[in-house]
């Protein structure tokens, strides 16, 4: 009997990828598994089918998995634009906290190498939520003229896959990857 891993994803129609961690193994109907099958090969998604007998112990945890200190799962952020780690750490907080997972991952920011500040967000209400947790914000890319244009190229894009890169070459490897927004992006290029 075939178990699709722990992790998986969902890719929305602007092309961005949130990964989901669901946790438990999970028996797909066929006609599903055929789906995801299709889609991973439209986006170069790479991850493989494992069996019942792969898994070390019964919280479903596979045997190669677990690369974080104490055995916690060793997970990487990519945020939204025009954030921080501050930011982040917030975010991840918040998205998992209802995770019964949550106290078993360790999560690692990855900050974006092109520095903007807070006023990179046209809107103010945005520029005023996010100034307690500095004026410095990152991004992994710009967009130009602007997000979703028929047009849009994305200056910086080229630095961010090295700097990506680089991390997991020294800090590397993970668990699993998490990508919200612009960080989801990023990570569909990888």
């Amino acid at each position: 009997e075939m178990v699709l891993p722990k992790w998986g994803y969902d890719a929305t129609a602007q092309g961005m990828m949130q990964m989901q961690f669901h946790f438990s193994p999970w028996d797909p109907l066929p006609e599903v598994q055929r789906n995801i099958d299709t889609i991973n090969r439209k986006i170069g998604f790479d991850y493989v089918w494992v069996s019942e007998e792969d898994y070390e112990d019964d919280e479903g945890r596979p045997r190669d998995r677990n690369f974080g200190r104490g055995g916690k799962l060793k997970m990487l952020y990519l945020y939204g634009g025009g954030v921080n780690a501050s930011v982040a750490k917030m975010q991840c907080a918040n998205v998992f906290k209802d995770s019964p997972m949550y106290p078993k991952m360790e999560f690692t920011v990855f900050d974006g190498p092109h520095e903007s500040h807070v006023s990179w967000h046209l809107n103010p209400i945005m520029q005023q939520m996010i100034r307690p947790f500095g004026e410095t914000v990152y991004l992994y890319y710009e967009r130009v003229p602007h997000a979703n244009s028929q047009r849009e190229c994305w200056p910086g894009i080229d630095a961010s896959l090295n700097a990506l890169r680089e991390h997991f070459r020294k800090k590397g490897p993970y668990d699993g990857v998490v990508g919200f927004d612009m960080g989801g992006e990023l990570l569909l290029q990888v």
